[in-house]
């Protein structure tokens, strides 16, 4: 199994954010909104492995974990696995979830494992080429498997969901639908469905008025 190399000037962000991240403003609202997304779009069962890809610290992992038998948690920052990992041993749930450090960059670095559903929140907009990585993602997938995706929408102003001094730790000030349904249809999903289901509204920077940011979420089927 692939581990981490030296941390990159985004990895670091996070491994220096992730013991306070759960108490950042509007974060465990963003993943419960984002966790009943998941759960009104799948079907939850017990017989369910799944992956997050780019868990964090399990905000929607923990939500997600009463529903289905197991959840492997996977960050780029080996700090947020840590934290992910507490919190299971502390809600005595670590046979259920286990995060791994890991960045994924092919199809080959979980020992052969597939899963029934792989969600993912918050995290696509810091990745590069999302339209590659939705086809690694594709071939952890079981056999009529989903993968479920939940990240800010793009719009013009987007740009103020993160201050200034973060944008060199994000790849896209937001995701565009188009982009995203494109993106899981290129991978080869069928029955692909992109909404708008919530949205939060949140202070930004230089200014004293919050603003609504929509959320989309993308589902695809592996047939």
């Amino acid at each position: 199994m692939t581990t981490l190399q030296e941390p990159t000037a985004t990895q670091q962000r996070f491994d220096l954010e992730a013991e306070k991240w759960d108490n950042l403003p509007g974060m465990k609202e963003m993943a419960e909104k984002a966790f009943l997304a998941i759960k009104s779009t799948i079907h939850l069962t017990k017989s369910q492995n799944c992956l997050e890809f780019g868990c964090g610290t399990g905000l929607v992992s923990f939500q997600v974990e009463p529903y289905v038998n197991s959840i492997l948690g996977v960050d780029f920052s080996e700090n947020m696995a840590n934290v992910y990992n507490r919190k299971a041993k502390e809600k005595k749930v670590e046979e259920q979830l286990q995060a791994i450090p890991l960045e994924i960059t092919n199809a080959d670095q979980l020992d052969g494992k597939k899963f029934h559903l792989i969600f993912s929140h918050l995290t696509y907009h810091h990745v590069e080429d999302f339209h590659h990585m939705t086809k690694i993602l594709y071939e952890y997938l079981e056999k009529d498997g989903y993968l479920v995706v939940t990240d800010f929408e793009k719009f013009d102003g987007s740009e103020l969901f993160h201050p200034k001094a973060k944008h060199s730790t994000v790849e896209h000030h937001g995701i565009l639908k188009t982009e995203l349904e494109s993106a899981l249809k290129e991978a080869n999903f069928k029955e692909v469905q992109v909404n708008t289901p919530f949205s939060v509204i949140k202070g930004v920077e230089g200014s004293q008025t919050p603003m609504e940011f929509p959320f989309l979420c993308g589902v695809g089927r592996k047939c």
